[in-house]
Formats: C-alpha cells, sequence, structure tokens
C-alpha cells in the first residue's frame, strides 16, 4: 500500500468521524428543539459547530479528491506486463540496429576516456 493510499485510507476514517459527529449535532438540535425555552447561545454554539463540522468535511473531501487523482495518475503511469513485454521487443530492435552504439555504452567510461586520450595523442 502506498503512502497516498495509506493517506486516503486515514481521511476516509476522518471523513466517517466528522459524519458521527454531524449526527450527534442533529441529535443535539432536536433536543434544542423539544426544549421550550432555547437562549440564543445555545443556537448560536450549535450553528458555530455546525459550520465547523461543514468546514471540516469539506476540506477533507477536497483532500481526498486531490490524493484520488494522485494515485489514479500513479496507477496509469505504472507498468503493465504487456507493456514490459513491447518496450523489450523495442529494446532488441534499437540495439540490432545500432551496435556500433551499444557497444560503445557497454564498455566502461575509464576505458572509453583512455582511448580517446590515446587517439588524440596519435592524431597531435
Amino acid at each position: 500500500m502506498t503512502t497516498i493510499q495509506k493517506r486516503i485510507v486515514f481521511l476516509t476514517m476522518k471523513l466517517d468521524l466528522k459524519a458521527r459527529e454531524y449526527k450527534e449535532l442533529c441529535l443535539e438540535l432536536d433536543r434544542i428543539k423539544n426544549e421550550e425555552q432555547v437562549s440564543n447561545e445555545e443556537l448560536l454554539e450549535l450553528k458555530s459547530k455546525f459550520q465547523k463540522n461543514h468546514d471540516e468535511i469539506v476540506e477533507i473531501n477536497r483532500e481526498l479528491k486531490g490524493l484520488k487523482e494522485k494515485d489514479n495518475d500513479l496507477g496509469n503511469k505504472s507498468f503493465k506486463q504487456e507493456d514490459l513485454f513491447k518496450k523489450g521487443k523495442k529494446i532488441n530492435d534499437y540495439e540490432e540496429k545500432n551496435k556500433e552504439l551499444l557497444v560503445k555504452k557497454d564498455t566502461n567510461i575509464i576505458v572509453r576516456l583512455i582511448k580517446k586520450i590515446k587517439r588524440l595523442l596519435k592524431n597531435s
């Protein structure tokens, strides 16, 4: 499981907790509705709790959306077995067409450097 997927699971759990908190706020609102005398302070406090809960849910959903898009992008870029076989065939074709380049590439860089120095010394 990638770190993005772990973060998605964490945010999903956090969203579930916020949904439970919202249900608790709804129950508290029902309780206040049944009371005969309700102060404005209680209503304002409950309203602020609802607003805070709503803002947090929106933020979590925004983060989840971004992470899911990143995860999908990474999933689309990941290698599939079919692609690996196709790429291998392309590399083999390239190797056959450019054997000279392949030989140079396979030799050690120090060996190539020494050969170039020798050629330069011969030419001078």
